[in-house]
C-alpha cells in the first residue's frame, strides 16, 4: 500500500511541476511569478506568499506577492524590492535563508511590527542554480504548520523552477543588454547628429560659434544649464561676462562682479584636467554664488578655456541633480572647452587686428587733419606777413612815418608767434594718444585760477576782466596738465574775437546730473563777436572751414574737443543772451565728477 501512496504523490508532483512549465511557457513575464506564486499556495493550502529573484544588484526583487496582502496590510510602504543592504546582515528568516543558500521554517508565530500581517509559520526556500542563489520563494500561514512533505514539494519546486529562472533571467538580461545597447546607440547617433550640426553651422563669427557650442554641449551632456564664462576687466573692475543655455535652450546672458563665482576660482586656479564639484550645496559656493542658490544646483563639471597657456575662461554645464557624467561625455566636454579656446582666439585676434586698423585709419586721418589744418592756417600767417612786409615798402618810399612802419613790423611779429603756437597745437594734437591713460587727481579752482594767469599775462597790454564765480574752493577731477590748455584756448578764443575797449569772460561753476552721471558744467561766458549758429554746430568738427568770423578758432578749439573726449567730457557753445549771438558766446564745458569738499 505503501508505494501505492508514493505513486500517487509522485503523479501529483509530476502534474504540479507540469503545470509550472506550462505557466513558464505560456505566461509573460510580468505575470508568471504571481501565476506560479498562486499555483504553490493552493496547492499546499497557505494564507499568502511571495516568489523572487535577485537581479544583478544583488537586490530580491519581488514581482508576485500575494495581491490579497495588500488589501489588508496597513503599513503604506509597499516595497517590492527588497535591497541587498537590508537582508545580507541574515537579520531575517528569509534574508538568512539566502545568505546561508538553505532551506529554513519556522512554526512559531513572528513578532511584527504594527500594521504588517500577522505570521503564524513561515517556509523560505532559495532557488539555487549551480551554487549561486537567483531567487527564492517564501510562504506562510498554514493551518496546522509546515510538515517535511510540505518542506520536500517546495524544495522539489524550486529545484525544478532553477534552471528554467536561470533562462528565463538570462534572457531577461539579454534583452536588457540589448535594449540599453539599442539606446545607447541611438543616444550616440543623435550625439554625433548634434555634434556634426554644430560644427556644420559654425560661421565667421567666433562669439557666434561659442554660443552653438555651449548649446549643444547641454544637449550632449543632458545638463541643466551650461555656460561660457569669461573674466573680464572694466572700468578697474573684475567682472564675469557669463553666456548659456537652460534646459528649455532660453539662453542667459549676465555680466555680474567676478567675486564669490565658483567659475572665477576655477579660472584663476588654472587646473589642467576637468573640474568635478559633486555637492555644491554643501560647499562655500552655495553662500558666495547667488546664481547656485537660486537655482538649486548641486554639480559642476568644467574646463578651464586657455590662449597660449593663459587662462581666460571656463567650460561648463551644471545640475540640479547628483547627475553622473560617462567618460565619454568627459571626453566631449573636454573636446568642445578646447574647440571653445581656438574660437575665443580668433576672437581675441580679430579684436586685435580692428584695433591695429583703427589705429592705422585714425593715423592717417589725423595726418590729414593735420595736414589740411596747417596748410590753411599756415597760409593765413604768410598771407598777412607779405602783406605787412608790403606795406612797409610802400610806407618807406612815400616816406611815411617810423610809428606806422613799427606797427607794421608787430604784426610781423605777431603773425610769427601766432606760427609757433600753430605748431604747437599740431604738435600736441598728434600726442594727445600719449596721455590718455595718464590721469591724475587735479584741483579745479586751482588749475583756473593759474589759467586766467597766464591768460591775463599773455595780452597784458588789453583791458581784460575774468571773474571766476565760486561756490566750493576744492573741487577735484581726474585729468592731466592738457587740462588747462583746455581752459586757456577757450579764454584766447574770447579775447582774439572781441573788438571791445573792455574784454569781459565770466565763468560760472555747478553740478549737473545727465543720463544717472554727475558732471562739473563749467561756463566761459564772454562779450565777443559771438558765432552764428549755422557754424555753432560745426565748430568742433574735424573738417571745420573757419570763416572771417571765426578765423583761428578751428585748431584750438579741435584740441579742446579732442583733450575733453579723453577725459569722457563734452564742450558746446550757445549765445550769451539766447536769440543774440552778436552780444557774445558762452562756452560750456563738462567734466565727469569725481570728489568734493566745501
Amino acid at each position: 500500500m505503501l508505494w501505492i501512496f508514493d505513486m500517487i504523490v509522485q503523479d501529483d508532483l509530476k502534474f504540479t511541476l507540469s503545470e509550472i512549465s506550462k505557466i513558464f511557457l505560456t505566461y509573460s513575464d510580468q505575470t508568471l511569478f504571481y501565476e506560479v506564486l498562486k499555483l504553490i499556495i493552493n496547492k499546499l493550502e497557505v494564507e499568502f506568499g511571495y516568489f523572487g529573484y535577485i537581479n544583478e544588484n544583488g537586490d530580491l526583487v519581488c514581482p508576485s506577492m500575494t495581491r490579497e496582502i495588500w488589501s489588508k496590510c496597513q503599513v503604506k510602504e509597499k516595497n517590492f524590492i527588497f535591497k541587498k543592504e537590508d537582508w545580507e546582515d541574515g537579520g531575517t528568516i528569509w534574508g538568512r535563508s539566502i545568505k546561508e543558500k538553505k532551506m529554513l521554517y519556522s512554526n512559531e508565530s513572528f513578532e511584527t511590527p504594527q500594521g504588517h500581517l500577522q505570521i503564524e509559520n513561515v517556509l523560505v526556500v532559495p532557488i539555487i542554480f549551480h551554487k549561486t542563489v537567483i531567487g527564492q520563494i517564501a510562504i506562510a500561514n498554514k493551518l496546522e504548520g509546515f510538515q517535511k512533505d510540505d518542506i520536500d514539494l517546495l524544495e522539489s519546486i524550486t529545484d525544478f523552477i532553477s534552471p528554467i529562472l536561470k533562462a528565463k533571467l538570462e534572457k531577461k538580461r539579454e534583452i536588457e543588454i540589448r535594449k540599453g545597447l539599442e539606446k545607447e546607440l541611438r543616444n550616440s547617433n543623435e550625439k554625433i547628429k548634434v555634434i556634426n550640426e554644430t560644427f556644420l553651422r559654425f560661421t565667421d563669427d567666433p562669439f557666434e560659434n561659442i554660443k552653438l557650442l555651449v548649446k549643444a554641449i547641454r544637449i550632449l551632456l543632458n545638463a541643466d544649464w551650461a555656460f561660457y564664462n569669461k573674466l573680464i576687466e572694466k572700468d578697474r573692475k573684475l567682472l564675469i561676462d557669463c553666456i548659456g543655455y537652460d534646459k528649455n535652450d532660453s539662453e542667459i546672458h549676465l555680466i555680474e562682479n567676478a567675486t564669490g563665482f565658483i567659475c572665477t576660482d576655477i579660472i584663476q586656479q588654472n587646473p589642467y584636467d576637468l573640474v568635478v564639484y559633486e555637492d555644491l550645496h554643501n560647499s562655500t559656493y552655495y553662500d558666495t554664488d547667488e546664481f547656485l542658490k537660486e537655482e538649486n544646483i548641486m554639480k559642476y563639471a568644467g574646463c578651464v578655456v586657455k590662449i597660449d597657456g593663459k587662462p581666460v575662461a571656463d567650460f561648463c554645464v551644471l545640475y540640479s541633480e547628483n547627475h553622473e557624467i560617462t567618460e565619454n561625455e568627459e571626453y566631449i566636454l573636454k573636446i568642445f572647452s578646447k574647440s571653445a579656446a581656438i574660437e575665443e582666439s580668433r576672437l581675441l585676434k580679430e579684436k586685435l587686428l580692428k584695433k591695429s586698423h583703427q589705429q592705422s585709419q585714425n593715423a592717417f586721418d589725423r595726418a590729414e587733419f593735420y595736414k589740411d589744418l596747417f596748410a590753411h592756417d599756415i597760409n593765413n600767417i604768410f598771407h598777412n606777413i607779405k602783406s605787412a612786409i608790403e606795406l612797409i615798402s610802400i610806407q618807406e618810399m612815400s616816406g611815411e612815418s617810423k610809428k606806422k612802419r613799427e606797427e607794421l613790423l608787430d604784426i610781423i611779429n605777431e603773425q610769427v608767434t601766432r606760427g609757433s603756437k600753430l605748431v604747437g597745437n599740431i604738435r600736441q594734437l598728434s600726442k594727445l594718444d600719449e596721455f590718455e591713460s595718464k590721469f591724475e587727481e587735479i584741483n579745479l579752482i586751482s588749475c583756473l585760477d593759474k589759467a586766467i594767469k597766464f591768460v591775463k599775462k599773455s595780452y597784458f597790454n588789453k583791458e581784460i576782466s575774468i571773474n571766476l564765480k565760486r561756490k566750493h574752493e576744492d573741487i577735484v577731477i581726474l585729468a592731466n596738465k592738457l587740462i588747462s590748455d583746455v581752459f586757456e584756448n577757450i579764454m584766447f578764443n574770447a579775447i582774439k574775437h572781441n573788438m571791445n575797449k573792455k574784454i569781459e569772460i565770466e565763468i560760472d561753476l555747478s553740478s549737473v546730473e545727465i543720463e544717472g552721471n554727475v558732471y562739473w558744467k563749467i561756463e566761459f561766458k564772454d562779450n565777443a563777436m559771438g558765432i552764428p549758429d549755422n557754424v555753432k554746430s560745426k565748430l568742433f568738427q574735424s573738417r571745420f572751414k573757419a570763416n572771417s568770423k571765426t578765423k583761428g578758432m578751428g585748431l584750438g578749439l579741435l584740441t579742446v574737443k579732442k583733450i575733453l573726449d579723453i577725459y569722457d567730457g563734452d564742450i558746446k557753445v550757445e549765445d550769451r543772451i539766447s536769440g543774440e549771438y552778436k552780444k557774445g558766446s558762452n562756452f560750456i564745458i563738462y567734466l565727469p565728477c569725481f570728489g568734493t569738499q566745501n
